[in-house]
């Protein structure tokens, strides 16, 4: 039997683990060991005892089954052991140690035996056994075919320990995976020939990869939409060399798009609109290290409707404090803001979703700019009249008895609430005027005196406490007097 001197100091170096470290060395292991095989599917083992032994611990297996279910254990008391039932032509790890009193293990003595015998001869083992490192996990074992041979075992353990994985193979290469980054590994290679036949292993060495530093994932992502595109905003991640844009419609993935791009912002184009999109940013760090992806969510813009404006607008007074108007409504015009005011006074509106619309409250004879904007759509759609709203002047009906001095008297609002304003013209030889409210029985409720100007007076009569209902206003002064009907709610 040929010895495998490298082979054997590599083995025992990786498996020292077989002979277990004693707790209290007490007693010391075998010497003189010698362990042959010249007989079918048996292995001799001789020893010199060691004076202080009270037994021996054998521990073997098949290199192709380095488990714990491959391992067998045998205890015996004196030398010789035989161990017996082996396969013929294979070889086998074998590893003597003493049991001293007391419970310690000494150190042991480990040896690989080649099962001999007239079993089938082992075949040629592989050569020009070579290991490449692929990644900081992987590395790559290649070797030449072998004539004869059926198949291939692959061994291979992190140096130091007996952590050894075997693969099965019929050809070269064969990708090792699962390793441990920045790692020296033991590899042996053994060609099986059938029957029960191996050839003895061939050893080398790789070492994995260092671990590359971790690609970062994109940050502050902001989108902006319109109808049919997208464009996002994103932070720069330091040492990335490109980004990858994956995108589709939701519940739509089987047409993912792709785009890559060397930063932002970036354009996403030919959107559908109105429609949820799912995108994701991955950065590309290296050749083989991405990021994993930035989830991002929007949605594009519906494509608005148009929204058409009135046309024919018409004003007509119904009495002198009333007025309807009246206009032919746009395209999708679903309702309409009517807004009415006079100079240096604020405006009011009236909301409706037909023609004619009713306003109130209006001064007589006084001009009015009435505007007219439609109104598309509802709740979050909605749209107005695009450019300006439609705008009509508009001159009140005078009501009857406003005459007064030089001019005519104006109450408004009406119908009023709190208060109600007065403009009163000059009045010729009047210094003052008296102003009374009365109800509809006649009845005094409210009574002001007012000084009065050389042109025209202001004033506001206060309506607190005075209970909704129709009213006449009265203003007398220099003989004269004028009534305005009022409206209190």
């Amino acid at each position: 039997m040929k010895p495998f001197t490298l082979f054997l100091a590599m083995l025992v170096a990786a498996l020292g683990w077989l002979a277990p470290t004693a707790q209290a060395q007490i007693c010391a292991a075998p010497t003189n060991v010698s362990m042959t095989s010249n007989s079918d599917s048996t292995v001799l083992i001789t020893f010199t005892p060691s004076p202080n032994a009270v037994s021996y611990t054998v521990r073997y297996f098949w290199t192709g089954d380095s488990t714990a279910t491959g391992i067998r254990t045998i205890t015996t008391t004196t030398s010789p052991v035989f161990i017996a039932g082996l396969q013929v032509g294979r070889y086998y790890v074998v590893t003597i140690s003493s049991n001293c009193a007391g419970g310690g293990t000494s150190g042991g003595t480990t040896q690989v035996v080649q099962v001999g015998g007239t079993g089938p001869v082992s075949c040629a083992a592989p050569t020009s056994v070579s290991a490449v490192a692929t990644g900081a996990t992987s590395a790559s074992v290649g070797f030449p075919s072998v004539s004869g041979a059926i198949g291939y075992q692959v061994q291979y353990y992190p140096l130091g320990t007996a952590l050894t994985t075997t693969v099965n193979t019929l050809t070269s290469p064969v990708a090792l995976t699962g390793l441990q980054p920045n790692t020296q590994y033991g590899i042996r290679v053994i060609s099986i020939c059938g029957a029960g036949s191996q050839s003895a292993p061939v050893s080398t060495t790789v070492r994995t990869n260092a671990p590359t530093a971790p690609c970062g994932t994109v940050g502050n992502v902001s989108t902006s939409v319109t109808t049919s595109t997208a464009t996002l905003n994103f932070a720069p991640v330091s040492g990335a060399q490109s980004y990858t844009v994956r995108y589709y419609a939701a519940g739509d993935s089987i047409n993912t798009q792709t785009i890559y791009t060397s930063g932002s912002p970036l354009t996403l184009s030919a959107l559908l609109p109105n429609t949820n999109y799912v995108v994701r940013i991955y950065t590309n760090c290296t050749s083989t290290s991405t990021s994993g992806p930035r989830l991002v969510t929007l949605r594009t813009l519906a494509v608005p409707a148009p929204c058409g404006a009135v046309t024919n607008v018409v004003v007509t007074a119904t009495s002198a404090s009333t007025a309807t108007v009246s206009f032919t409504p746009g395209v999708n015009n679903t309702s309409f803001t009517v807004t009415y005011y006079m100079p240096n006074d604020s405006a009011r509106w009236v909301i409706s979703n037909a023609s004619p619309v009713t306003i109130t409250g209006l001064v007589p004879g006084r001009t009015y700019t009435i505007q007219v904007r439609s109104t598309c759509g509802t709740g979050a759609t909605v749209m107005y009249t695009a450019g300006a709203p439609i705008t009509y002047s508009f001159r009140s009906a005078l009501s009857a008895r406003t005459v007064l001095g030089t001019g005519t008297l104006e109450v408004f609002p009406n119908p009023a609430h709190h208060t109600v304003s007065l403009v009163l013209p000059a009045v010729t030889g009047a210094a003052q005027a008296r102003v009374t409210l009365l109800n509809a029985l006649g009845q005094q409720v409210r009574e002001l005196t007012l000084p009065l100007s050389a042109t025209e007076t202001r004033a506001a009569l206060n309506l607190s406490g005075v209970a909704p209902g129709l009213y006449t206003l009265r203003v007398a002064a220099g003989g004269q007097t004028a009534s305005q009907r009022l409206a209190v709610e």
